[in-house]
């Protein structure tokens, strides 16, 4: 069977994007994760994808910047912030620039899926030629 979506999981906690790939993988949904914003930017040039977490504190680049970038590039392609320090400027500021929901971390399983499946359910993901579940 063929995953459902696409989601790429930009975070540099290791053991967080373990986790997640992991939550969205059994959900059946292709994962492919990036530790720094240049290799994110990287997988997003050679593969499309219907979705994307971003952690707002990376190494090479505030994620608020790279969501600029993704919206640039992809305006229609729905991300997720995960971040451990909200802030009400940071929450705007991603809302403003598109992000679909402001997650905090740690993550809770159930929460990213129910997120993850409104988006897949709302979505007729043309990218990857992937179906919605509402679709025949």
């Amino acid at each position: 069977m063929a995953p459902r979506a696409s989601i790429l999981v930009i975070d540099d906690e290791f053991n967080l994007r373990r986790t997640l790939a992991l939550i969205l993988q059994r959900a059946d949904f292709r994962v492919v994760t990036a530790g720094h914003a240049a290799e994110a930017l990287r997988c997003l040039q050679r593969s499309t994808f219907d979705l994307v977490f971003l952690d707002l504190k990376l190494p090479d680049i505030n994620g608020l910047c790279l969501l600029a970038e993704i919206r640039r590039r992809r305006p229609d392609l729905p991300v997720l912030i995960l971040t451990a320090h909200p802030t009400p400027e940071s929450a705007a500021e991603a809302r403003h620039l598109g992000a679909r929901d402001y997650l905090m971390k740690p993550i809770d399983p159930a929460r990213i899926l129910e997120c993850v499946e409104a988006i897949v359910s709302r979505s007729d993901l043309p990218q990857n030629g992937s179906v919605s579940p509402n679709q025949p």
